[in-house]
Parts: C-alpha cells; structure tokens; sequence
C-alpha cells in the first residue's frame, strides 16, 4: 500500500504497526519540486524561555522593591540619671534658759532636779555680773518649726531664735553643752562657751566649780 505524505499528515507509528500486521508495506513518495513550491510554509515556533521564579529579577526592567526588614521593637530609653530622693529631715529639740546677761542652751530636760541646776547656772552670769534680780525663764527650740517632710535650713532658723533671744535679755555670753555646742560652732566666736552636761554637773561639785571659774574668767576680758 502506497501513501502519499502531501495529502496526509502521515501515518502515525501505531496504525503502521498495524498494517504491518496485515502484510502491507507502508511506504512514502518524495514529493516532487512543484509539490514542495504549493506546500504552506511551516511557521517557525519560538524556544520557550526557562521558566523564572517569582523572586527573580528580570534583567532591563529597572530595580525590584524589596521590603526593608522589620526591626525588633526597641525598648524604652531610660532616664540618664534618676532623680535622688530629699534628704530626709533632721529633727532636734534644744531647751534654752535665759536669764539676764546669759542663755543657756542643753537637750530637752526633764528631771526636775536638772532643770533647777541649769536655771541656777544661767543666773550665776548675772551673779559675776555683781546684778541681782533677774528671773530664767525656759524656751524651747523645735526643728523644724512647721511640719515639712525636706530638710531646710536649720542653721539659719537656729541663728535667728538665739538672736531674737540675746534681744530680749541682752545676752553677752550663750553656755551651751558639749552634745548641742557643735551647733553654734563658727558664728558665736567669743559669746560661745561649752559646758558639761547639766547630769554630769549635778554629779560632781568639781566640774561646777570649774564652770563657774570659766564664767568668771570669760565675763571679766
């Protein structure tokens, strides 16, 4: 059996093998040159491009935006330097006696047989005054005067009170015991003299002789 392939696409490989099973040659016919001129020109069939991933750039269409990576959450800045607490407060009490020509600074007393010695001590400076007649009367001195909960200028409030008091009983001399004395230490100069504590006084009839030579010997420069 003759084929002609210019009418045909052509006989597939299956339906050759089949006429071959039944005893018919399968042949074909170069077409002649006439055939070949009337025969359609095949259109050529352009390579297909290697696939490109998605990710890929292609080369000529301009730079690809990407997405700027995302930075972990930072955490809060903290303060260069924290705020310092207040100073806490310092809280005292002084007991002053005044009596005339003299004041008489101690912590706060509170037997009885103390606060008569100091009275009588503060009066001894009129007594080398060669002055009688005078009265002691007790102050006291609380820091800090209004409530407040940061420390102020306890020196200042201190310097005012002994001057408004030296006013009044025209002080020349301020006893003061030697746990308060550091108090007045810098701003009494010469007026300023430390004492024992009135309990160490009332135990010892020496230390009250030598205060009372002290006084004597500070009221007559």
């Amino acid at each position: 059996m003759l084929t002609n392939s210019a009418g045909s696409s052509g006989i597939d490989a299956q339906r050759v093998q089949i006429l071959k099973r039944m005893g018919i040659d399968v042949w074909h016919l170069r077409p002649s040159r006439g055939e070949l001129a009337v025969l359609p020109a095949s259109t050529p069939v352009a390579p297909e491009s290697p696939a490109r991933p998605p990710s890929a750039q292609v080369e000529g269409t301009g730079p690809q935006l990407t997405a700027a990576p995302v930075a972990p959450n930072a955490s809060p800045p903290q303060e260069a330097a924290q705020q310092s607490e207040p100073e806490p407060v310092e809280r005292f009490e002084l007991l002053c006696i005044r009596a005339p020509g003299a004041l008489l600074f101690s912590p706060p007393l509170a037997a009885v047989p103390h606060r008569r010695l100091a009275q009588d001590i503060a009066l001894s400076v009129q007594v080398a005054h060669r002055q009688s007649g005078g009265a002691a009367e007790f102050v006291e001195f609380r820091y800090p005067q209004i409530e407040s909960t940061v420390q102020g200028n306890w020196q200042g409030a201190l310097k005012a009170f002994t001057s408004k008091q030296q006013g009044l009983v025209g002080s020349q001399l301020v006893l003061a015991t030697h746990e308060v004395a550091g108090r007045f230490a810098g701003w009494l100069d010469d007026q300023l003299l430390p004492m024992p504590e009135v309990a160490e006084l009332a135990g010892s009839a020496e230390l009250k002789q030598a205060l009372w030579q002290q006084i004597r010997s500070r009221l007559s420069r």
